[in-house]
């Protein structure tokens, strides 16, 4: 038992043993010779104990110091997560498809519920697929705070497939190629450990990065798929980068009106995964 608790049922049994006197004229003695910090330290006791069981009678909560000390630190937290991640066991229990991207899967510069993830949970939805679709995909996202981000995300949403949309900004800022295969790959092995099955989104940059670099990054998505053995879109944009009229006038990000195709790229290499 704690110290505090330890203090706390002292506390109590003085109480108990003074008011059980109290009828006598010997208890009038007793306290008045009771060091003043002693007296304090009643008069705590006593509103802590008050506090307690107004607690326990309108709020429910369990006082620590009824808990092991071992539990007392996670009670609050555990409780939090019953009420907020918990989910109804039933025979149509749904499957989870994370989205672990950038701004492309965000949707950036348009309406989120015109983005080709939400238009995913509809498509699975018209075709009876048992699936949830979560949207973990942060705007300025590198592979490397994907990978920070992806043990959280992993025990919040248990994933049963994992669309990784993730490499682009690494190489708009000129990043390590070397360290872009490395974090990818990592992510990858993060999803099998948690027997997600992954959908790897590869991706092109313009040539204007040089054409070796730009070679190079498009070419490690194929590397790491034969590698790991994971089921590869080659380019998430295939045909919308070079068509001006699907794209937002930053020249990077699609529109609305190119997301219904994005799915479409996607949808052939997730299909067999589902």
């Amino acid at each position: 038992m704690s110290v505090a608790c330890t203090t706390a049922v002292i506390n109590r049994r003085l109480t108990t043993t003074i008011i059980l006197r109290s009828s006598s004229v010997r208890a009038f003695d007793t306290l008045a010779l009771l060091p003043v910090t002693l007296l304090a330290s009643l008069r705590t006791s006593i509103l802590a104990l008050l506090l307690t069981l107004l607690s326990t009678l309108f709020l429910g909560v369990v006082p620590a110091c009824y808990a092991s000390d071992t539990n007392v630190t996670h009670l609050t937290t555990r409780t939090a997560v019953a009420h907020t991640q918990e989910k109804p066991q039933s025979a149509t229990f749904n499957k989870t498809i994370l989205i672990l991207g950038d701004s492309l899967s965000a949707g950036y510069g348009i309406n989120i519920d015109n983005g080709w993830v939400s238009l995913l949970q509809n498509r699975l939805a018209e075709g009876k697929y048992n699936y949830d679709v979560v949207n973990a995909s942060i705007s300025g996202e590198t592979a490397a705070g994907g990978l920070r981000r992806l043990p959280y995300t992993l025990e919040q949403w248990p994933a049963h497939i994992v669309i990784v949309e993730l490499g682009g900004n690494d190489a708009l800022r000129g990043g390590s190629l070397t360290q872009l295969k490395k974090y990818l790959s990592a992510i990858i092995k993060l999803n099998r450990a948690a027997n997600a099955k992954t959908l790897l989104l590869g991706m092109q940059i313009p040539p204007n990065y040089g054409p070796r670099y730009a070679s190079k990054f498009h070419q490690t998505y194929s590397e790491i798929s034969k590698e790991l053995n994971v089921a590869l879109v080659p380019f998430f944009l295939d045909g919308i980068a070079t068509n001006t009229a699907l794209m937002q006038a930053d020249g990077i990000h699609p529109k609305a009106e190119a997301q219904a195709q994005m799915l479409d790229i996607v949808w052939p290499k997730l299909k067999p995964l589902l």
